[in-house]
């Protein structure tokens, strides 16, 4: 176990209902369709974090006065037995420092 110190001011945590408004600021009828689809459709809130969406909606989340994200997550550990935790996606990496 790790222990880190993170300095965060604004967290997310509404994830569905942010999801929906960055949806809405999207053409689902124009070039920005797939990534509407995505925003609209994802399963895990992970996935709002990934790939093209999540180089769209992390910088929409900035600018609407976020620096993190905090939503619960289940992994699974080596034996394959799964835990339920509590992620934090943490916008700037220099307000995070490892302590231990």
């Amino acid at each position: 176990v790790q222990k880190y110190e993170i300095n965060v001011s604004k967290t997310a945590t509404d994830l569905g209902n942010l999801a929906f408004q960055f949806s809405q600021t999207l053409d689902p009828h124009g070039p920005e369709r797939g990534l509407w689809i995505d925003a609209k459709n994802y399963q895990n809130e992970w996935q709002l974090f990934e790939d093209d969406l999540g180089e769209h909606f992390v910088p929409w989340l900035i600018n609407q006065g976020y620096d993190s994200a905090k939503f619960e997550e289940w992994n699974e550990d080596d034996d394959g037995n799964e835990h339920m935790s509590n992620t934090i996606v943490v916008f700037d990496p220099s307000r995070v420092r490892r302590i231990s």
